[in-house]
């Protein structure tokens, strides 16, 4: 719960907006060099690679709230394996958002 004050307060405060931001923003670094990574070991065509990690975070949060708010829908290893079929279509080019 405490989480989803922060992301209130998010809207409604700059210390919060800029803390968010700035953590965010450094999380999403590092997702975009994990998978430009694995884009480059597997030989994905080019795409966006900050919308790629854009996607796995939200899916991430999306998946995180839903556990939350009723953890009788799936478990935490359904949740990991959903996330880990996310990145292994990744992997395979079935993210399409392109640079062309």
């Amino acid at each position: 719960g405490v989480w989803v004050v922060f992301w209130s307060l998010v809207r409604h405060s700059d210390d919060m907006r800029a803390v968010q931001q700035r953590t965010y923003g450094q999380y999403r670094q590092v997702l975009e060099r994990h998978l430009a990574g694995l884009a480059a070991e597997k030989g994905v065509p080019p795409l966006d690679i900050r919308a790629a990690a854009t996607a796995l975070n939200a899916l991430m949060d999306g998946l995180w709230l839903n556990w939350c708010l009723n953890p009788d829908d799936f478990s935490a290893e359904q949740g990991i394996a959903m996330c880990e079929a996310w990145v292994d279509g990744f992997a395979a080019g079935a993210f399409t958002p392109r640079l062309v």
